[in-house]
């Protein structure tokens, strides 16, 4: 998703937190709002990481 490419240290998450990152875009595709939503809340360093693309 063009969102994780503004994400500066990506490349340096670890496997775990990469794939829980592939299933929230999953789930923001899936239609379902809640899981979305509740991925989102679950992963905090994309959160994080997010914010701090918002703010650069």
């Amino acid at each position: 998703a063009l969102v994780a490419a503004l994400i500066p240290d990506l490349a340096a998450w670890s496997a775990a937190d990469r794939r829980a990152l592939v299933a929230l875009m999953r789930a923001k595709g899936s239609g379902s709002e809640r899981a979305y939503a509740r991925r989102l809340d679950g992963h905090r360093r994309f959160r994080r990481g997010l914010t701090a693309a918002v703010r650069a």
